[in-house]
């Protein structure tokens, strides 16, 4: 094992990465750490599934999974994704930060505003 690789919980520790290595192995180290994320979040949802029948076995039902249920959670969820996505393009588009002034005003000085 190189002094650059240092394991600590089966996880790369970035603090311990040297300047010496590259781009590409630094790339590297931030696509398996959001690997380990979402296959995290893989197990959380396989373990809820595996429960449900489990739980269905001892009586208890998901009675509130309907169809109406569905469409209001997948109403919601549209609601907000739309809505996110309408600030996030207003924010874009809205010249008041300090870059846009400063680019307004040299398009100003350049005669080109």
């Amino acid at each position: 094992m190189d002094n650059n690789e240092v394991i600590i919980g089966g996880a790369i520790d970035n603090e311990e990465i040297s300047q010496e290595t590259t781009t590409y192995e630094q790339d590297i180290v931030k696509e398996v750490e959001a690997e380990a994320v979402t296959d995290f979040i893989k197990q959380i949802a396989y373990m809820i599934v595996s429960l449900i029948p489990v739980l269905a076995g001892f009586g208890f039902s998901y009675d509130w999974l309907n169809e109406d249920t569905v469409t209001q959670v997948s109403t919601a969820i549209i609601t907000i994704v739309s809505a996110i996505i309408t600030l996030i393009g207003i924010y874009k588009n809205h010249f008041s930060g300090k870059n846009a002034k400063a680019q307004k005003i040299a398009l100003k000085k350049n005669g080109l505003k």
